[in-house]
């Protein structure tokens, strides 16, 4: 398996999931939320457009991607969007519990909740 390549296009997810973050982010300074609002976005903002370029520094060895390794990919992205995508909700204090937090993101990237 090439971690490398996974690394990298997982960075690539991560910092998508950074700039999508924005549109909330801009809503929140229109509509004059609370300092902890605003807060509430720009860290996973930061935390995963610095993490995904990061991750982007890699060298893969081939750019080719096995079956296998797409599989891992589409696993660990659900995961690190959902881990991400949850902590607006407990920064903002609108879900405390983390757990929680992270079902309801789930259930509303899938469109389910």
């Amino acid at each position: 398996m090439n971690y490398k390549n996974l690394g990298k296009l997982l960075g690539k997810i991560m910092v998508l999931e950074g700039v999508l973050m924005l549109a909330p982010l801009l809503v929140s300074f229109i509509y004059r939320e609370s300092a902890r609002g605003k807060l509430a976005f720009l860290l996973p903002i930061i935390a995963l457009v610095g993490i995904g370029l990061s991750l982007q520094l890699l060298k893969p060895k081939r750019n080719f991607l096995y079956q296998k390794e797409g599989f891992a990919l589409v696993a660990l992205a659900w995961i690190v969007m959902t881990l991400f995508g949850a902590v607006p909700f407990v920064v903002n204090g609108d879900i405390p519990n983390y757990i929680d937090a992270c079902f309801e993101i789930m259930s509303g990237f899938t469109t389910t909740g």
